[in-house]
């Protein structure tokens, strides 16, 4: 009785855990110090509890009660870094190696700076995600597209949509300009991880406003190049967002789009099926298959959309199906919806090659966290008692009738010189 009780239990446990996504909602931290007006980002927190983010810890960054990480586990979901204009450093608790530490381990960072506030630690960490912020008093300007605000300084500009870049379409959708103010600029690497968001006009330039020279000789970055906004995803889900203007998250509704998106309540996509069998049989999932067999593979894909899990449909999901390099690569067809996932399908021969193979798939696209499945098995050759015999061969049947017809040739010989009479002409000439 009491065994079934704790079985109870636990299926309980893991339904709810199954039911959410793990980083979603959970604890969040926030970093302030003197210099941030928490009644300017009242707003900002008030959205963040209204879906859900209820435990929103806010701690100045001289605090010393607490610990990202302790006993090699995270204590916190999420965290957010808002500009701390009065520090140059986030102290020995927020290191660019404890972050890293925080970010292996799953969890997701914000980060707001603005040219007065870049802590060291950030643009270390940063780096390391191959997101290059400017340094402390580094800003964008635009000597031509620029927002008239009674200075000289040419650091007031609009971003529309034409700055939002093409892989930030499944993050946010820019539907009208936003008026920023003394933005930070970030140039970013090659990594096929990092995410650009929204970069600068063509006649934009980042530059260190603390040169007093009239002419900027060499800007830190220049143009397109420079952004105000970039994120990254690693292969391990954890999402980084990093944001050059505060007011990118103050208006109301870009905010809540990019804090759904790093805190994980969007694009979150997720395998509920890899399983394959050959076709005809009921078996799932076998070990061992043999060369040229029909095999049918399945997986199955859903997606968070904030409340539940919802079929997520796309007509790109592949296959490989791998020994070294890939022997297939073949797209899947979405077959049918069923408890919230939707299942893709595909029917294939299998190569006539033994070996160790692999079935593989891997869908990453921007924005959306990445599912890598694979399944290694073993393809056999056909034995030697599962040839087909020579008679069920067609071509063979010639080369079976020539033989038979010289055993019966030679039998019908046989039986004629055995048994043959000599004739009467023979025995008189034997007499002779």
């Amino acid at each position: 009785m009491r065994l079934g009780w704790i079985l109870c239990l636990v299926g309980a446990l893991v339904g709810l855990c199954v039911g959410q996504p793990v980083d979603s909602r959970g604890r969040t931290l926030v970093i302030v110090d003197d210099s941030v007006d928490q009644d300017e980002w009242r707003g900002f927190f008030n959205e963040l509890k209204a879906r859900g983010h209820n435990a929103l810890e806010i701690r100045d960054v001289h605090d010393e009660e607490y610990e990202l990480i302790q006993y090699d586990a995270r204590v916190y979901d999420n965290l957010i870094l808002l500009p701390t204009g009065k520090v140059r450093s986030l102290g020995p608790r927020l290191t660019s190696h404890i972050l890293l530490d925080f970010f292996g381990k799953g969890g997701n960072i914000l980060s707001v700076t603005s040219p007065k506030a870049v802590p060291e630690s950030v643009r270390e960490f940063s780096a390391e995600l191959d997101i290059h912020i400017g340094p402390r008093g580094y800003k964008m300007v635009d000597h031509f597209n620029y927002e008239a605000d009674g200075t000289t300084n040419h650091d007031s500009f609009s971003f529309g949509s034409d700055e939002v870049s093409s892989d930030a379409s499944n993050i946010f959708t820019l539907e009208d300009p936003i008026r920023v103010s003394g933005a930070s600029g970030a140039y970013l690497g090659n990594s096929e991880l990092v995410i650009p968001l929204i970069h600068g006009k063509d006649t934009s330039y980042v530059y260190d406003s603390r040169d007093e020279d009239d002419v900027v000789k060499t800007p830190w970055v220049s143009g397109s190049q420079g952004h105000i906004a970039a994120a990254l995803q690693g292969n391990n889900n954890a999402r980084f967002l990093w944001v050059g203007a505060k007011e990118l998250l103050q208006d109301k509704a870009l905010g809540a789009e990019l804090t759904k998106w790093v805190f994980q309540e969007k694009n979150v996509v997720r395998p509920t099926l890899f399983e394959h069998h050959l076709v005809g049989s009921e078996e799932k999932n076998e070990r061992i298959y043999k060369v040229n067999e029909e095999l049918t593979f399945s997986t199955g894909l859903t997606e968070w959309d904030g409340e539940n899990w919802v079929p997520y449909h796309a007509d790109d999901v592949q296959l490989e199906f791998v020994m070294l390099d890939p022997y297939y690569r073949l797209n899947l067809e979405r077959v049918k919806d069923v408890d919230g996932s939707s299942v893709y399908s595909k029917t294939f021969k299998i190569p006539d090659q033994y070996g160790m193979f692999t079935f593989r798939v891997v869908y990453r696209r921007p924005g959306l966290s990445f599912v890598d499945q694979e399944d290694v098995i073993t393809i056999r050759h056909i034995a030697n008692d599962e040839w087909p015999r020579s008679w069920n061969i067609t071509n063979s049947w010639v080369y079976l009738t020539s033989a038979m017809s010289v055993v019966v040739a030679w039998f019908v010989f046989t039986l004629f010189y055995l048994y043959a009479k000599d004739s009467p002409k023979d025995d008189e000439k034997k007499n002779k």
